[in-house]
């Protein structure tokens, strides 16, 4: 390139102002005032004085003004010239760096294309499709410096890292099914032991329980004898499942049915007889499946 031009200020400034005499002006004039320590009594008078040290101050300011503003005038011109000169190389930039971004970003676009492949490759091979997200690509590997050992190597950690959670999953599943079993086998003994007490409705309450299998079984079994004893006593009905009524043959214009009337008296009466509180909530609930469900065999009987 050719050799640098420099732009060289050879105007001499000059300014017509004797500073150490104006210094030594505002210092007597303020001397009298330093270490002064004033009382209640002379605040109306220095407020006065402070007002004129303000307007001396104000003026200085307003001649720095006018002076600044006198030489910016006449060196606007100059600094326009500068500026212009400037502005060559800013344009000139401005277009290559324009290119070069856009090579940039194909040559990124096509990088990130690689790093796709090679994740859906990694993917692919592992069967990790469900864990796509893991896989995401990181900013550093969109980078010329990271080199490909670098990020397969990165790609290893993550695939250890889903085959944990996958693991982890899986032992968690395991448990669960185990526990689903173990409380499912509780509740068949129970049916054996308590076969009108033992009911689909506390075994659903067993199921969905995230207390201790100990804790759980001793819950079923207190709810199970608790029904067995109120069935016994006839606190409580048996809950039995009604029978699916059986298709009517097609007969044209069938005479009206007539709906039998339901008594529930009996259920009324015995919900009336229980203390309803924690120890009775379940039987109050059995007493209330055990009526919907009667309801439910005819229409329009809610």
């Amino acid at each position: 390139m050719n050799d640098l031009i420099v732009i060289e200020d050879k105007t001499v400034f000059q300014m017509d102002a004797d500073f150490s005499k104006a210094e030594e002006w505002a210092r007597g004039l303020c001397a009298k005032y330093q270490g002064l320590v004033i009382s209640e009594n002379d605040v109306v008078s220095i407020k006065k004085e402070m007002a004129e040290l303000n307007k001396y101050a104000k003026d200085i300011d307003e001649s720095r003004k006018a002076i600044e503003k006198k030489y910016k005038e006449l060196i606007a011109p100059y600094v326009d010239k500068i500026k212009s000169v400037k502005q060559i190389f800013d344009d000139t930039y401005k277009a290559l760096g324009d290119q070069v971004k856009a090579f940039e970003a194909a040559e990124l676009d096509k990088r990130r294309g690689e790093l796709n492949n090679l994740i859906d490759k990694v993917i692919s091979e592992n069967g990790m499709e469900y864990y796509r997200a893991a896989f995401a690509i990181r900013e550093k590997w969109l980078k010329k410096s990271t080199s490909e050992k670098s990020i397969i190597s990165d790609l290893g950690e993550i695939v250890e890292r889903v085959k944990e959670r996958i693991a982890g999953e899986a032992e968690r599943q395991r448990l669960k099914q185990e526990r689903i079993e173990a409380i499912t086998q509780e509740a068949e003994r129970l049916r054996q032991e308590y076969p009108n007490g033992m009911n689909d409705f506390i075994l659903s309450n067993a199921l969905t329980s995230d207390k201790p299998l100990k804790e759980v079984f001793a819950r079923m079994r207190k709810f199970a004898t608790d029904t067995e004893e109120g069935i016994k006593r006839g606190l409580l009905v048996k809950t039995q499942k009604p029978e699916q009524p059986a298709a009517a043959p097609v007969v044209p214009e069938p005479a009206p049915e007539q709906k039998p009337e339901v008594d529930t008296t009996q259920y009324l009466f015995k919900i009336k007889t229980l203390v309803v509180g924690r120890e009775n909530a379940l039987r109050v609930k059995e007493l209330f499946t055990q009526i919907k469900a009667i309801a439910a065999i005819f229409e329009n009987i809610d």
